[in-house]
């Protein structure tokens, strides 16, 4: 049954069904602060990253806190984060503690560092099998056909077409 204005009875001054929700839960609440108080872990989640980033840009935020150790890292650009594993949990909180009281931005991007509920990083987790190359052929100056080109590119990967 629809009254007039096209609300239902008992929705009050609600527009959009969303009246009375907040956006960040309890009044005061930080965004940025995170959800949940994970432990510490050599793992730091990293957000947000600018869609334009590679893995080298967040590789040299980390490295000065690597101590000559391996920086594992990996980016999901589509979701605007990155996950960075350090050699253990001690870099990680001295690399945490230095980056959160400092600031960092990436990009002009001021980045939130905090500990990832993750144990590891595997650097490969973006390998996904919708990765398209597109080539152009301009000005050919030899003959150039579909087998000369397949055999050009198959050593970087399958060929779909």
């Amino acid at each position: 049954m629809m009254m007039q204005g096209g609300m239902m009875p008992g929705m009050g001054g609600m527009m959009g069904g969303g009246g009375n929700k907040r956006p960040y839960g309890d009044v005061g609440e930080d965004p940025k602060k995170p959800k949940y108080d994970p432990s510490p872990s050599k793992v730091l989640h990293v957000r947000p990253v600018p869609r334009h980033a590679t893995n080298s840009d967040i590789i040299n935020l980390f490295t000065p806190f690597a101590m000559g150790g391996a920086v594992k890292v990996f980016v999901s650009s589509n979701q605007g984060h990155a996950f960075v594993e350090l050699p253990d949990v001690s870099l990680a909180t001295t690399a945490l503690q230095k980056l959160t009281q400092d600031g960092v931005s990436l990009f002009g991007v001021p980045l939130n560092v905090e500990y990832s509920n993750r144990q590891e990083v595997s650097p490969n987790e973006d390998q996904s099998p919708n990765r398209v190359l597109l080539v152009s052929v301009l000005n050919m100056m030899y003959p150039t056909d579909l087998e000369l080109l397949h055999s050009l590119f198959q050593k970087y990967g399958n060929i779909l077409r």
